[in-house]
């Protein structure tokens, strides 16, 4: 008799929609029980992957209102380690958009208690805001929690003072204004006292008419020369003009008048010395006005550049740049305006491998895959990491990495069942999102990838599941399935959980070490968890 009483309460065999005793699990917003992660795995889960847009499950504005709770209790615990965090992975490359650590960094900087602390953070914009436009979206984000106090004015004088005379000359001109900010709206509330060649620059930005004059700094120096080149490119009238300045003084396609901005020899003096970055958002254009096309010289230095892996890194071109710069160039047509291209196939070809090159490059570690990639009906609504890509296509797309590193890789869908997806390493990262978005729906289940391997007898030494942590359906949660698995396969196999949106919860029961959280599009993923699996 006392047994009709287990299918009711089990550690073994818990209904998802109902907390394992003992495990201290949180309720997810689809109804399931998962585990919470601490605040730090969240600040990294923000400040890799946002809230841009919200959620299926959740607005944009509750899952913001979540991450500044989390950095509210980071802070209390740690707000050394909390700006360091935010600092590193803004000046590593890891995430695909600067903007959630500029974001973070502004808040902190505006909310903070201590005064202490509000320095720190301002100390820290210079390394966060790289350039003029990451600056205007830190002044904007910062008036939200704070006036123009001395602390504020002090920091913000330091991101132009701090600088060579040159770099500080390119940021201004090139970066101009963004966000109802230009860089003399910024100096007169911020008021920064300089000399010499620096403060020359100051005053080409806030006194342009009276620059001409005060330029007897050093007339014949660098600094001078490149600002008077940048001046005769508004005035120019003819295409070699522009050509000149550019080859003589490095000026840049933020530099050069609209009207010349259709002329194939501006864009080949331009592409010369164009940053991936740079090159990677102007192919269409190139490609458009037939620069590049088909056996053409400038191909071959376009395909160097994007498959150089150390530029890459240095330059900080993620990962989930080069891929929606990739479907979109494929697509032969930009998302606004008339501007439409033939698509080089080398190119293309370019940009994926240019994808690829972006994560941490590691040797493969011989282990047996099973890549689970979540494709139920949550998946497929909004945007992953605030680009125009689903959380269900990002999932395939994250997964082929693994794929392209692993031999021994295997990838199956599923959602309240398992979904046959035909992804394999012959897949483009283009084929591989469309299968797993054309086969998007139903409820989520997240233990089917670790029933499948038992049921079927396959020998699994990593499951690794990309999903939005919404999991609800199934008749035990994922912890159980897997220690299923251990136990009646005799092999200990580990998980690897990848979250794919920005919340809170994580299928991996953190008091078991055989399994992890990672970040989707972190650009280190592949270096840890080639670690994770050795260990």
């Amino acid at each position: 008799m006392t047994a009709k009483y287990t299918r009711h309460v089990s550690t073994k065999t818990t209904p998802q929609t109902v907390a394992i005793r003992g495990k201290n699990q949180i309720q997810n917003e689809a109804g399931g029980f998962v585990f919470q992660v601490d605040c730090w795995t969240r600040l990294h889960r923000f400040l890799i992957l946002g809230n841009e847009g919200g959620s299926y499950y959740a607005s944009e504005q509750k899952r913001v209102l979540e991450t500044v709770d989390c950095i509210d209790e980071a802070l209390a615990l740690d707000a050394e380690k909390t700006i360091a965090t935010i600092v590193e992975i803004s000046t590593s490359g890891r995430a695909p958009k600067n903007d959630h650590a500029i974001f973070a960094l502004a808040y902190i900087a505006g909310t903070a208690k201590s005064s202490q602390v509000r320095t720190q953070a301002m100390d820290a914009v210079r390394q966060v805001c790289r350039i003029g436009t990451h600056l205007f979206d830190f002044c904007t984000s910062v008036q939200a929690f704070r006036g123009w106090g001395r602390g504020l004015r002090e920091g913000i004088a330091k991101w132009y003072t701090d600088r060579s005379p040159m770099s500080l000359a390119q940021q201004v001109t090139k970066y101009q204004q963004r966000n109802g900010w230009s860089h003399r709206d910024v100096l007169r509330k911020a008021h920064p006292q300089a000399t010499g060649l620096l403060n020359e620059v100051l005053q080409y930005v806030t006194q342009r008419d009276q620059w001409w004059d005060y330029k007897g700094v050093d007339p014949n120096g660098e600094v001078t020369q490149f600002l008077t080149a940048v001046e005769e490119a508004k005035t120019a009238t003819d295409a070699a003009h522009i050509i000149r300045l550019i080859q003589d003084y490095g000026l840049v396609r933020e530099h050069i008048p609209t009207q010349f901005l259709n002329d194939v020899g501006v864009w080949d003096a331009l592409l010369e010395k164009m940053p991936p970055t740079a090159m990677i958002r102007n192919l269409g254009k190139m490609t458009a006005i037939g620069l590049l096309k088909p056996l053409a010289p400038r191909v071959k230095h376009v395909i160097s550049t994007l498959t150089d892996a150390e530029l890459l890194k240095k330059q900080r071109v993620h990962p989930l740049t080069v891929l929606v710069a990739q479907r979109q160039y494929q697509r032969g047509h930009g998302d606004r305006g008339s501007l439409s291209w033939s698509p080089v196939p080398q190119v293309t070809a370019a940009l994926e491998r240019a994808f690829y090159l972006g994560f941490d490059a590691i040797e493969p570690t011989g282990k047996n895959f099973y890549l689970g990639v979540d494709v139920s009906g949550s998946m497929s609504w909004g945007q992953c990491a605030g680009a125009p890509i689903s959380c269900c296509e990002a999932a395939a797309v994250m997964a082929m990495v693994a794929v392209r590193t692993e031999p021994n890789a295997y990838v199956a869908g599923f959602c309240h069942r398992m979904v046959d997806l035909g992804i394999t390493e012959n897949d483009t990262l283009e084929s591989a999102a469309n299968k797993a978005q054309s086969n998007n729906f139903g409820g989520t289940d997240c233990a089917l990838a670790m029933k499948d391997a038992l049921a079927r007898g396959l020998d699994v030494d990593v499951f690794c599941i990309y999903t939005d942590g919404q999991t609800w359906s199934g008749d035990r949660h994922v912890c159980q399935a897997l220690n299923d698995y251990r136990r009646q396969s005799g092999r200990p196999a580990k998980l690897a959980a990848f979250q794919m949106e920005g919340n809170s919860f994580s299928i991996a029961d953190p008091n078991d070490p055989g399994m992890m959280d990672f970040s989707g599009f972190d650009t280190a993923v592949p270096s840890i968890l080639a670690d994770f699996v050795q260990q």
